[in-house]
């Protein structure tokens, strides 16, 4: 018995170590979505509070539990020998991190979205929308969150990148100009009250 497992090839310790880590990252994807489902419906049925069924509706909880598979690959990969410690380990890391980066990005930009269905339905909301803070908030949730997804798969501080995108910025203001003008309106108009659902404008 001895002799067979000094025969066994060298890439087959890796090889099964990372099938295990992958096979138990498809069992606590299923068992995190199936928990947070649960404990969701739950939720809706025995409050009466509309949080709940917007988090629901928007997927926030969704986009959490997909984090739960992808730290078990990402603490996992240290512990398989072979892996561990090497070039290919330190990329599938720093990919596994992107991947957990981006599902929390897009959860906290569901949560916005939430926010903003919560808000729409109190009656403040026809004269106060919030739709230009959430959608703002979630430009910025999207530029930082593309920062941290490309700095790390590259294995570089955010620092480095940040530096970069000051240079371009420039050109991104040319570009996107209207843009950014529309969006700077509403959320003036929206946060200063100048405008409201009855209003007469005028123009020469």
């Amino acid at each position: 018995m001895f002799e067979f497992l000094n025969r066994t090839p060298a890439w087959l310790t890796p090889v099964a170590g990372a099938v295990a880590i992958l096979v138990l990252a498809v069992i606590a994807d299923i068992i995190a979505r199936f928990l947070l489902r649960w404990l969701s419906r739950i939720a809706v049925q025995s409050t009466e509070s509309n949080w709940d069924d917007a988090l629901v509706e928007q997927k926030v909880f969704r986009w959490l539990a997909q984090i739960v598979p992808g730290a078990i690959i990402y603490f996992g990969i240290g512990l398989v020998p072979g892996i561990g410690g090497t070039v290919g380990g330190t990329i599938a890391k720093n990919v596994t991190a992107a991947y957990i980066v981006l599902m929390a990005m897009l959860a906290i930009a569901a949560f916005l979205r939430a926010a903003n269905q919560i808000y729409e339905g109190y009656e403040i909301s026809r004269d106060r929308p919030i739709k230009g803070f959430i959608q703002l908030g979630q430009v910025v949730v999207y530029i930082f969150g593309a920062i941290l997804i490309v700095s790390t798969i590259i294995d570089k501080s955010p620092v480095i990148l940040l530096s970069g995108v000051g240079a371009m910025t420039a050109v991104l203001l040319l570009v996107f100009k209207d843009t950014l003008l529309s969006l700077v309106a509403s959320i003036q108009l929206t946060g200063q009250d100048m405008l409201n659902v009855g209003d007469w404008l005028e123009m020469p």
